[in-house]
């Protein structure tokens, strides 16, 4: 017998059957106290209470959160009749990559880089489907960074600065361009007001790191002093 409900004063009461695990041959019983004398009733009939989907839930990771390398997918699913659910009964999987592993929980799962949308899949002896989702956002490391300027240029001239990387995702770019002047971007100009050589920074970051490049900036004619012996006559 499954307890219901304890410690009614009403005649009546309303049972909601979703919280019951399916069967045909349901029935109810009632123990009645005063506090001194007891009474049972059994019904002499039965009900069918129809079977249930699983319950299923995903702990970890939280929907939303950028995932920066590996990650550890965890979750549950129970079913009103077979219980809690283990095993292959439990199927992860991603609608980037396909399915991931099976089992409560998941180990050092490599997702690429983008969104994808995670899914746990549960599947009960009588082949009942329950299943949970979450959206994650996978980030990859920066590697490969490139910098380049337009130079030579003259004083009060523009400079066009670029940047790239082979990998990595939600890439930010910030600049030093050595005159004591920064700014942000993948692609920037610059003007410098004098001449001289410069040496330009970018710093390229996302969630996982950063990494920095330098690129020489030519300014007008920074000049070369060449020096010559002389000779003195006695």
């Amino acid at each position: 017998w499954i307890p219901v409900a304890l410690n009614l004063t009403e005649t009546t009461y309303n049972l909601d059957l979703r919280q019951l695990p399916g069967t045909d041959t349901a029935r109810l019983k009632v123990d009645v106290s005063d506090g001194v004398l007891t009474a049972v009733d059994i019904m002499d009939g039965t009900f069918t209470v129809s079977n249930r989907s699983p319950l299923v839930g995903i702990d970890a990771p939280l929907s939303g959160e950028t995932i920066t390398q590996t990650v550890t997918l965890r979750g549950y699913g129970f079913d009103p009749e077979d219980g809690a659910l283990t095993g292959s009964a439990l199927v992860w999987s991603s609608d980037q990559a396909g399915v991931l592993g099976t089992g409560v929980e998941l180990p050092n799962v490599d997702l690429t880089s983008g969104q994808h949308t995670i899914t746990l899949k549960a599947t009960d002896s009588d082949g009942n489907i329950g299943s949970e989702s979450i959206v994650v956002n996978g980030e990859e490391a920066i590697g490969g960074l490139l910098a380049f300027n337009s130079s030579p240029n003259d004083p009060g001239q523009e400079t066009v600065f670029s940047a790239s990387v082979t990998d990595g995702s939600h890439v930010v770019y910030s600049w030093d361009f050595g005159d004591g002047q920064s700014g942000s971007g993948a692609v920037i100009t610059h003007v410098y007001s004098k001449e001289g050589r410069y040496r330009a920074v970018v710093t390229a970051e996302n969630s996982v790191g950063e990494t920095t490049a330098v690129t020489t900036v030519v300014i007008g004619d920074p000049g070369f002093s060449i020096y010559l012996p002389t000779l003195q006559k006695p």
